[in-house]
C-alpha cells in the first residue's frame, strides 16, 4: 500500500514563530479558561443527552411491555371465556396451558396468534373465531422482542399473569364440571322418565329406587338401588330448596311419565277409528290406565304413590273425555264408511245393470227379426243363460234383487211377445222426479222406482232412465244440459188444471202427451251404448224439434177436436173444447169475424191470430141469452180451447 508523507518538513521552531506573531499571556490564559468551560458544558449536555436517551429508552420498553401484557391479557381473557363451553370431560387446563405457550411464543417471535379450540366445541367462542393477535394497524405482525430488559420484565408480568388465569380458570372449570353433573343428570332423568312411561320396569326402579327383583332362574334383572333421585339429593343436593326440592321433583317426575303415557294412549284411541279391532283394543287401554290411576292397596294408591290426588282427578276427566270424543269419532267414521260403502255397491250395482241392459237390448233386437226355429232355440239357451247370471250376481251380493228381478221381468217380457205399454202418469212421476233431482241419494230412488214399475207392468223398459241416472251422478255437462231443456219441456207442456179435452181422444191427448215429448227428448239426448251424448248444438237443436213437436200435437188435438167422428166419443165436435152453435153465431156476427169458418180449426186460427181474444168469447157468453148453467158450460171450455189456439199458432213460429 501507498503510504502518505509529508511535503514539508519539521524544524525546531515553535509554530508560531514562523509567522512573527507574540502571543498575549492574559489573553492566553483566558482562551484556555474558556476552553475548559466549553469542554465542562459539552460533559453536562452530553450527560443530560444520556439520560434522556435512557428515559426514552425506559418508555419504550414500557411501551412494549404495555402491549405485550394487554395483548396476553387479552388471550387470556377468550381462554377463560371459553372455559363454560368447553366439551363435557375436556382438560380445559391443559389445553389453556398449552395455549398460553404458544402465544407467548408468538408475542416475543413477532408472530400472529389465534386460539385453537377443540374439535367440536361450541358456543360464544365463536364470536372470537378468527381473531388474531400481534397485529399491528397495516395489518403485520409487530416484531421479534430482543431487548433484554423488556425480556425480563415480560417474564415476571405474564408470569403473574400465568398464575391468576390458572386460578380462574381451575374455578371456572370446578364450576363447570358441577354444572356439567348436574346436566348429565337432569338428561338422565329425563331419558329415563321417557323410558319408564314406555313400560321400562328398569327406567322406573333407577328413577324411584327398588328392591332387588329376581327372575325365574334366579337372576337378579333389577338389583336393589336407592334410585338416582335420592342419589341426587345425597351427592349434588336441591341448593335452597333442600329436601322440599328432592320431593318436588319426585311429583314431577311422576306427572311427567303420566303426561307421555296419555299422550299415547290419545293417539291409539284417534289412530284406531277406523278398525273396529284397533279401536276396542285402544278402547280396552284407555279404560285400563283409568282403573291403574285409581287403583288403591292399604288406602294408597299403587300406581305412582308420587302423584297428586288432584293431577290424578284431572287426567282421568282428560282421559275420559279423550274416549268419549273417540267414540263419537268412530261412529261417525262407520257413518262415513257405511256411506262410502254403500256408494261403491250402488256405483257398482247401477254400472251392473246397465250392462246386463246392453245384452237385453241386443238380445231383443236379435229374438225380434229371428224366424228360424234353430236359431230362436239358440236365443232361448241365451235368455236363460243371461238369467242365470243375473241371479247367480244377486246371490253372490254383487247385485241389487230389485235390480235383477226388473231385468229378468224384460226378458220374459221379450220372450212372450208381450210389448207393456207405459203409463202417462208413471212416465211423467220419473220425469218430473229426474228433473228435480238434487244428489246422488235422489237418482237412486230413481232407479228402485223405474225397476219397481218395470216389475208391476207400468214400463215397458227402465233402460232409457238408466242412461239418464248414470250420466246425472256423473255429472256431465251434457247431463246439466238435458236437464235444463227438459226443464223447461216441462214447464211449457204443463197444462192447466182447467185443461179437459175429454176422454180417448187420441194418443195425443192430455197427460200423455207431456210424457211422451219428454221421453222422447230424452232418448234423442242420451247417452250411447259407446259412451258418446249428444254436442250442446245437437242437443239445442232436438230441444227444438221436441217445442215443434208439442205445438204440432197441439194443433192435431185441435183439429180432431173440429172433427166429427163416425162411431167415435162424440157424435160431432168435441163438446169439451169447440163451443156451441150459439156462441159460434154470436162470434161470426161481430164485427171483423164474419168470414171466419169457426166451425174448424182452421177458421179459429185465422181469427184468433186476426184479433179474437179469449176476452172476446167471454164477453160474448156473459152478453149471450144462455142460461146461466149454459154459460158456466161454455167458459169452461175457453181454458182449453185457446191454450190449443196459442200452440198450434206457434207452430214453426
Amino acid at each position: 500500500m501507498k503510504v502518505y508523507k509529508s511535503q514539508t518538513q519539521a524544524t525546531g521552531e515553535p509554530g508560531n514563530i514562523q509567522f512573527g506573531i507574540r502571543q498575549n499571556p492574559s489573553l492566553a490564559s483566558a482562551g484556555s479558561i474558556a476552553q475548559a468551560n466549553f469542554g465542562n458544558t459539552v460533559q453536562q449536555v452530553g450527560n443530560q443527552m444520556g439520560q434522556i436517551a435512557i428515559k426514552v429508552q425506559e418508555i419504550k420498553n414500557a411501551t412494549e411491555v404495555s402491549r405485550i401484557k394487554n395483548e396476553y391479557t387479552k388471550i387470556n381473557s377468550e381462554i377463560s371465556n371459553f372455559v363454560p363451553h368447553a366439551p363435557h370431560f375436556f382438560d380445559v387446563a391443559t389445553w389453556a396451558e398449552k395455549e398460553r405457550r404458544k402465544a407467548k411464543i408468538a408475542l416475543l417471535k413477532g408472530q400472529p396468534y389465534s386460539v385453537t379450540y377443540p374439535v367440536g366445541s361450541i358456543g360464544d367462542m365463536d364470536e372470537n373465531e378468527g381473531q388474531i393477535y400481534n397485529m399491528q394497524t397495516d395489518d403485520k405482525p409487530y416484531g421479534i422482542v430482543t431487548n433484554s430488559a423488556v425480556l425480563k420484565t415480560l417474564n415476571s408480568e405474564l408470569t403473574g399473569i400465568d398464575v391468576l388465569q390458572s386460578n380462574e380458570i381451575q374455578g371456572a372449570y370446578a364450576t363447570k364440571a358441577y354444572n356439567d353433573l348436574i346436566a348429565e343428570t337432569e338428561k338422565e332423568i329425563t331419558d329415563l322418565t321417557y323410558k319408564a312411561s314406555k313400560g321400562d320396569e328398569i327406567a322406573m326402579a333407577r328413577l324411584f329406587g327398588s328392591e332387588e327383583v329376581k327372575n325365574e332362574n334366579g337372576e337378579v334383572i333389577i338389583p336393589e338401588q336407592p334410585g338416582i333421585l335420592t342419589e341426587k339429593l345425597q351427592t349434588i343436593g336441591y341448593g335452597d330448596k333442600g329436601y322440599q326440592g328432592y320431593l318436588d321433583q319426585q311429583q314431577e317426575v311422576a306427572k311427567n311419565i303420566v303426561e307421555y303415557q296419555i299422550i299415547d294412549v290419545k293417539k291409539a284411541l284417534i289412530s284406531s277409528t277406523v278398525d273396529d279391532e284397533a279401536f276396542q283394543n285402544a278402547e280396552n287401554i284407555s279404560l285400563e290406565y283409568i282403573g291403574n290411576l285409581l287403583e288403591k292397596e292399604d288406602g294408597e294408591y299403587t300406581f305412582l304413590p308420587h302423584l297428586p290426588k288432584h293431577f290424578r282427578q284431572e287426567k282421568i276427566l282428560e282421559l275420559e273425555t279423550a274416549l268419549n270424543s273417540a267414540r263419537k269419532e268412530k261412529v261417525a267414521m262407520d257413518s262415513s264408511r257405511l256411506s262410502l260403502e254403500k256408494k261403491q255397491r250402488d256405483s257398482k250395482n247401477v254400472e251392473m245393470q246397465n250392462t246386463f241392459y246392453q245384452q237385453i237390448g241386443d238380445f231383443a233386437k236379435e229374438f225380434k227379426v229371428t224366424l228360424d226355429p234353430g236359431q230362436s232355440k239358440a236365443l232361448l239357451a241365451k235368455a236363460t243363460q243371461m238369467i242365470t247370471a243375473i241371479d247367480n250376481a244377486v246371490s253372490e251380493n254383487d247385485f241389487d234383487g230389485k235390480m235383477g228381478e226388473a231385468l229378468k221381468t224384460e226378458i220374459r217380457n221379450i220372450l212372450s211377445g208381450e210389448t207393456i205399454v207405459d203409463i202417462p202418469s208413471v212416465t211423467m212421476i220419473i220425469e218430473n222426479a229426474l228433473i228435480n233431482a238434487d244428489d246422488r241419494e235422489d237418482y237412486l230412488e230413481i232407479i228402485k222406482d223405474v225397476n219397481g214399475y218395470v216389475i208391476n207392468g207400468y214400463l215397458n223398459s227402465g233402460q232409457e232412465y238408466l242412461k239418464t241416472i248414470r250420466s246425472a251422478m256423473a255429472e256431465t255437462p251434457a247431463n246439466k244440459r238435458q236437464k235444463e231443456y227438459a226443464s223447461q219441456l216441462r214447464n211449457l207442456t204443463n197444462k192447466p188444471p182447467e185443461f179437459n179435452i175429454g176422454p180417448s181422444t187420441g194418443p195425443q191427448a192430455d197427460s200423455l202427451l207431456q210424457s211422451v215429448i219428454l221421453h222422447n227428448f230424452r232418448k234423442a239426448t242420451n247417452e250411447d251404448l259407446d259412451g258418446t251424448q249428444a254436442s250442446a248444438e245437437e242437443m239445442a237443436k232436438i230441444f227444438e224439434q221436441s217445442v215443434q213437436d208439442y205445438y204440432q200435437a197441439n194443433r192435431r188435438i185441435l183439429e180432431m177436436s173440429f172433427q166429427v167422428q163416425e162411431g167415435g166419443a162424440f157424435p160431432g165436435a168435441n163438446p169439451y173444447v169447440v163451443p156451441n152453435t150459439t156462441v159460434i153465431n154470436l162470434i161470426k156476427g161481430k164485427e171483423g169475424f164474419e168470414n171466419f169458418d169457426l166451425d174448424s180449426a182452421t177458421g179459429w186460427l185465422q181469427a184468433h191470430k186476426n184479433g179474437l181474444t179469449k176476452q172476446n168469447v167471454i164477453n160474448t157468453i156473459t152478453a149471450s141469452n144462455l142460461s146461466s148453467g149454459q154459460k158456466e158450460l161454455e167458459l169452461k171450455k175457453l181454458d182449453t180451447l185457446f191454450l190449443l189456439l196459442r200452440n198450434a199458432g206457434q207452430l214453426n213460429d
